[in-house]
């Protein structure tokens, strides 16, 4: 459940109480702590890792199989979006060591052309320069896009 920050100021407001007195906020003290929710919040954003990425990729090619995979595509197999969603946060060279890291992996490395090209193509829509940046990362990604 994703909590927006004036409901996270509302449920720390009896910490704050105790601090300062004023559950509102006294100006000072408060604003300050507030702050510091804002940037633990948007630091705690919880980020896919290639490992992470790469075990339920594993897992969706060998429930499904690889034929699946290359025949179909990675829609197929593997329901991208929250990976998108949070693809689509990061910058091009994090996204592009993220397919590397696919591409290098064991399993995944002799199927890794549907993958990436699945995700490259649903990435299509992001800015120019971002989405070029990306393709730019490796040159062979080029070709299968």
């Amino acid at each position: 459940m994703r909590l927006s920050l004036n409901t996270v100021k509302r449920r720390l407001t009896p910490d704050i109480e105790k601090d300062c007195g004023n559950p509102y906020g006294c100006g000072g003290c408060c604003s300050t702590y507030f702050d510091e929710i804002e940037v633990h919040a948007t630091k705690a954003k919880i980020m896919i890792t290639a490992d992470t990425l790469i075990e339920e990729l594993r897992v969706a090619v060998k429930m499904f199989g690889t034929y699946s995979l290359c025949d179909k595509g990675l829609r197929e197999v593997f329901e991208p979006r929250k990976t998108l969603q949070q693809f689509k946060e990061m910058t091009p060279e994090e996204v592009g060591e993220i397919m590397k890291a696919i591409i290098a992996d064991e399993v995944l490395g002799e199927v890794w052309e549907p993958i990436v090209s699945g995700f490259i193509s649903d990435l299509d829509g992001q800015p120019e320069q971002w989405f070029t940046a990306l393709l730019d990362y490796d040159p062979a990604w080029n070709r299968i896009y």
